[in-house]
């Protein structure tokens, strides 16, 4: 049996490729969308040093319906997805979350539920607890939840690793005595 060089037997794996993503019930009519909102929040935001957060605000992808968000988390395995729910669809979403979450553990989905009006408090919990067990990263009910994932957002981008970035040189970036490296020997 003839030995396979070692390139040839391990698969490379192809680059981390992420987005912001929002689904809204509606797709945002310019300026009075809580997702319009959130995007100039995100511009606002202090770039970290691997993340332009104007890029990333302007990048942002919109889909209005559960199959072109399959579609486009497919194209992005390690995007960030902010998932608007309502009393007509949360059950879809939350059979999707926990397939979505399987197939692609990068993927990270905040679940925004402004529009449940006729929910007393105790089924908001019960709704918190449902979405967070199905693989939600969280659950937003207020403007202030939603502001409060700024950081979350640009850490997430943060950490991937660029897309020229093969799985070797991943593991090795993350490596501890990789800052040794870069140091001058005397």
């Amino acid at each position: 049996m003839q030995d396979i060089p070692l390139p040839h037997r391990i698969p490379q794996l192809p680059a981390a490729s992420g987005r912001l993503v929002f689904w809204e019930r509606d797709l945002p009519s310019w300026g009075r969308s809580w997702t319009q909102w959130f995007r100039n929040r995100i511009r606002q935001a202090e770039s970290h040093v691997k993340i332009d957060s104007v890029s990333l605000a302007n990048q942002a992808l919109f889909v209005a319906s559960p199959d072109d968000l399959h579609t486009t988390v497919e194209n992005h395995p390690a995007s960030f997805v902010f998932a608007e729910t309502t009393e007509t669809h949360y059950r879809e979403l939350l059979g999707r979350i926990p397939q979505l979450r399987r197939t692609m553990p990068r993927l990270h989905i905040a679940v925004v539920c402004f529009e449940l009006p006729g929910l007393p408090l105790d089924e908001y919990n019960a709704f918190d607890s449902l979405f967070r067990e199905a693989g939600a990263t969280a659950v937003l009910t207020t403007q202030r939840d939603l502001l409060a994932m700024i950081p979350a957002v640009l850490n997430h981008f943060t950490n991937l690793p660029s897309p020229e970035t093969g799985w070797r040189d991943s593991i090795e970036q993350r490596l501890p005595w990789r800052a040794d490296k870069s140091e001058p020997q005397s």
